[in-house]
């Protein structure tokens, strides 16, 4: 099923064992049920008990993927998606969740409910991948997640922001009846609990925590992690910082924390710091790594303390700790064109280990082909093989023992400005590529036009929705631009991603790919 809206519905319920009202799955119900999911958005449903968006029981190995689970309702548990038993049918019977914003879910009740404003697994083992988990709130335990009963969670890449628990967890809660819970590349940061941890509280079970941002979480008794009641904790290559009243609490549980930033120290455990770890922007939501960060290649490869290198997929020396692994090359890479040769200079090495640049060249912004790669010694470069009215794009990276991050990528174009071989009206419809590109915060959108014309313009995000309307109407023949400045149609700035912009006159149409970075 894809691209459907589930909306405004409500799950009545009925009478069962004495108990009234009992409903599930407000807006989809799924038993024992398969298939895959894209570009749904259930949004403000109620559950009469559990699920206020998504109830999945007994045995559903679904995939649900690009959707939007947003502002519904369960008085029992699991707001915004409810899991319950599906580990009864074996290996493989559990959903995967993939790209997919969760957010502004509840769940009301109080007293044995009332848990997991989110996400509840019941005896289920999600896989929750690259998904957004945030602003959810539950009147009991878990504001994000719950998890409880025989269930075991895997999260990749996951942003758990902004949940609030009036009881215990207000991002995660993993309850002292479940398997546990692994956690990697995750940024938790924001939530807030009435009691216990704010970020995640484990209990009783396994809490495998490896590149993870774990700050701004608040608790009364616990700000960022708390193990308890005889709980087995590992985490990795992780930072933990400026969460309130306090980073890591343990109480009866076994922990071992290594190669993690960890404010205010942690007693014990090997190559861990207590550094202010530079975050680019933290205060607008961008916890990536500054380029002075104390956290680059600080981490290790080898997670589990074997001798054995587990990681190999980064950049630099070593892995970063939290996470985000950093991209940064070589500063101020920047360029000047004269007739048609570009000249592009960038910050010198001083590495002693220096050995070269690699310097590379597309025509594609997200270099994905089209790549040339020059290697110099000379922080200056001199590009002779350019064509007219080609958009070019480029990066540098520092060889030394291993290849560097990649520098913030440019943009060029070298232009052909006279007219005496080109008419002043175009032949042919035309959409050209926005320049620059990636860009910050404006960018110009050029188009021909052979004849008068009712001309649309409009940019669309990833999910098809009108971000912005920049021409509608009619317009004469000529060579045409127009500029974007990164706002929506009532003015507020959009966030960073990619856009579409999209060209409609008459039965010409075009489309092209926007990257706008902050």
């Amino acid at each position: 099923m894809n691209s459907v809206i589930v909306e405004n519905n409500t799950c009545l319920g009925i009478t069962w064992e004495g108990m009234d009202g009992v409903g599930h799955g407000g807006g989809v119900f799924l038993n024992q049920s398969t298939g895959e999911f894209s570009e749904l958005s259930i949004l403000n449903n109620n559950a009469s008990s559990m699920g206020g968006g998504i109830w999945s029981s007994f045995g559903s190995g679904w995939a649900l993927e690009n959707s939007i689970v947003s502002g519904n309702i369960a008085p029992w548990n699991g707001g915004g998606i409810a899991l319950w038993d599906n580990n009864s049918q074996g290996e493989g019977s559990s959903p995967t969740i993939m790209n997919t914003t969760i957010s502004n879910n509840s769940a009301t009740g109080s007293w044995w409910v009332g848990h997991a404003g989110g996400v509840m697994a019941n005896n289920s083992n999600p896989h929750i991948i690259g998904s957004d988990i945030s602003n959810n709130s539950s009147n009991n335990n878990g504001g994000g997640l719950n998890i409880w009963a025989g269930s075991d969670v895997l999260l990749d890449d996951c942003i758990i922001s902004n949940n609030d628990a009036s009881a215990n967890g207000g991002g995660v809660y993993v309850a002292t009846d479940a398997v546990g819970i692994e956690l990697n590349r995750c940024l938790i940061i924001q939530n807030n609990s009435n009691s216990s941890a704010g970020g995640v509280s484990i209990g009783s079970s396994l809490g495998k925590i490896t590149n993870c941002t774990i700050s701004g979480n608040s608790g009364p008794n616990s700000g960022g992690l708390d193990f308890f009641s005889g709980s087995s904790g590992s985490v990795v290559n992780s930072i933990v910082w400026q969460n309130s009243p306090n980073n890591i609490t343990a109480t009866n549980s076994a922990l071992s924390v290594r190669y993690s930033n960890i404010g205010g120290g942690f007693t014990g455990g090997e190559g861990n710091i207590s550094e202010p770890p530079i975050f680019d922007a933290p205060h607008v939501g961008d916890y990536s790594l500054g380029p002075d960060s104390p956290c680059i290649d600080s981490g290790t490869a080898d997670l589990d303390g074997d001798g054995e290198e587990d990681l190999t997929n980064f950049s630099g020396h070593g892995p970063d700790m939290g996470a985000f692994e950093s991209f940064h090359g070589p500063a101020e890479l920047q360029y000047v064109v004269q007739d048609s040769i570009a000249t592009l200079w960038w910050s010198a090495s001083t590495d002693p280990n220096f050995q070269y640049y690699v310097l590379e060249r597309s025509t594609h912004p997200f270099f994905s082909e089209g790549i040339d790669t020059m290697y110099t010694t000379s922080p200056v470069y001199d590009d002779t093989n350019l064509d007219w009215d080609t958009f070019y794009y480029y990066r540098v990276a520092t060889f030394t023992s291993n290849l560097s991050e990649y520098s913030d990528v440019i943009s060029l174009i070298i232009e052909w400005l006279s007219i005496n071989n080109r008419s002043l009206t175009p032949d042919n419809y035309a959409l050209h590529q926005n320049y620059p590109n990636p860009f910050n915060p404006f960018t110009t959108l050029r188009y021909d036009l052979p004849d008068d014309i009712v001309v649309n313009i409009l940019i669309y995000d990833m999910l098809g929705k009108i971000v912005k309307t920049l021409v509608s109407g009619e317009q004469n023949s000529g060579y045409k631009s127009v500029q974007w400045d990164a706002t929506n149609n009532s003015g507020q700035a959009v966030s960073a991603g990619v856009y579409i912009i999209s060209i409609q006159a008459e039965e010409f149409r075009d489309t092209r790919k926007m990257l706008f970075v902050k």
